[in-house]
């Protein structure tokens, strides 16, 4: 029964017509004028405004101060090179600012080592010293009058 059904419908549809075919070919030459157009634009030299002094482009490696078109190039490139050194500042910058915490940590290091040896010294000072002041004692309790006195 379907196969009935799709038979009787494929009977009656149409049969396809020259219109279409010609529409098409008609829409492919457009596209192939189109793109000829284009072949030909791309082979023809790039014509430079020659009327207004203001408009016209400036050469490489060249400043023309009454262009306007001119001044603008160089303007663009000054923003890029400001912006180059300002990434390269930035990145100085955060570098020496490590660098500098390294240095303080290390000061800070340094100070606490420096008051350690600085006690050290003080209780070498002092254990050395001592046995003076306790022969200085004896001295004292033995001779009142002082070493002058037992001569």
């Amino acid at each position: 029964m379907l196969m009935m059904l799709s038979a009787a419908l494929l009977g009656a549809a149409a049969a396809p017509t020259h219109s279409a075919q010609s529409n098409q070919n008609r829409s492919a030459e457009k596209i192939e004028r189109a793109l000829e157009r284009i072949a030909v634009a791309q082979e023809k030299p790039a014509e430079t405004p020659k009327g207004n002094e203001y408009e016209r482009p400036c050469k490489d490696g060249e400043y023309d101060n009454r262009s306007d078109l001119c001044a603008q190039w160089y303007a663009a490139r000054a923003a890029r090179d400001a912006a180059d050194s300002a990434y390269w500042a930035v990145f100085w910058t955060v570098a020496s600012l490590i660098l500098s915490a390294a240095g303080f940590i290390a000061l800070l290091f340094t100070i606490k080592q420096g008051r350690e040896a600085n006690r050290i010294a003080h209780a070498s000072y002092e254990s050395e010293i001592r046995p003076i002041f306790v022969l200085a004692r004896l001295i004292h309790q033995k001779c009142p009058e002082g070493l002058a006195g037992v001569a």
